[in-house]
């Protein structure tokens, strides 16, 4: 009964609100509806409308749809929950995969501009770019593990195929330190051994990053304890 009346309160925004409004805000609000909340650099990015601003104005004349509030010297921006909701049916009703499927690229990129790993992570999922995941990835296992996002991220690491983490010798760090938080010591050191041999087979700058990883794991897995650390 709940669902049936939300959806009844939308299609009554659809027809008798949004309607009245022109083509071009209902465009840029339906795209930016993908997130829960953006500035006016991020709504560029998204929608891909330079004039993002005019329309963040447009949308305020037009009712009390946005809360406003400032963090840092910029205004963030927040569309009230029944529009958020109601714009977002009407993106997946009325627009394709493929420009949805842009909409999260292009917010993926924003977070990780902004140095929001687990967001960015969420966007580049929703549109199935694993290149991005994997790229994240990398760039937070080379990450000191007090600042890194182990344990948040846990699932995307391992849900990486086998094959990719390979490819990595900081996945495969990472992947035998999260699996050692995860107290799967067996893991961990298929992982060690991974790395081990991955090291053994390469030359150059690659064996000097797999040799680092390597003595950073002597150190850091709890399991391995200190005997011959000298």
């Amino acid at each position: 009964t709940i669902e049936e009346a939300r959806c009844d309160w939308w299609d009554y925004l659809e027809t008798y609100v949004y309607d009245q409004w022109n083509v071009e805000l209902q465009e840029f609000l339906m795209d930016i509806s993908i997130v829960e909340q953006f500035d006016l650099s991020m709504a560029r990015m998204i929608t891909k409308k330079m004039d993002a601003g005019r329309l963040i104005n447009l949308a305020q004349e037009n009712g009390n749809i946005l809360f406003v509030h400032t963090a840092r010297d910029r205004e963030i921006y927040e569309l009230r929950t029944p529009v958020k909701k109601s714009m977002r049916r009407m993106l997946r009703n009325r627009c394709s995969m493929q420009h949805i499927d842009v909409l999260y690229y292009n917010a993926a990129c924003s977070y990780e501009l902004q140095g929001k790993i687990v967001e960015a992570l969420v966007m580049y999922e929703k549109c199935h770019n694993e290149e991005g995941i994997s790229r994240l990835l990398i760039e937070n296992a080379r990450k000191y593990p007090g600042i890194g996002y182990y344990w948040e991220l846990r699932r995307y690491y391992l849900g990486l195929s086998e094959h990719t983490v390979r490819q990595s010798p900081e996945l495969m760090a990472g992947m035998s330190l999260l699996q050692s938080i995860l107290l799967n010591d067996e893991e961990s050191e298929k992982w060690y051994q991974a790395l081990l041999e991955y090291e053994k087979s390469q030359s150059g700058s690659m064996k000097k990053e797999a040799k680092a990883r390597l003595f950073y794991l002597d150190i850091a897995l709890p399991q391995r304890g200190t005997r011959h650390m000298t």
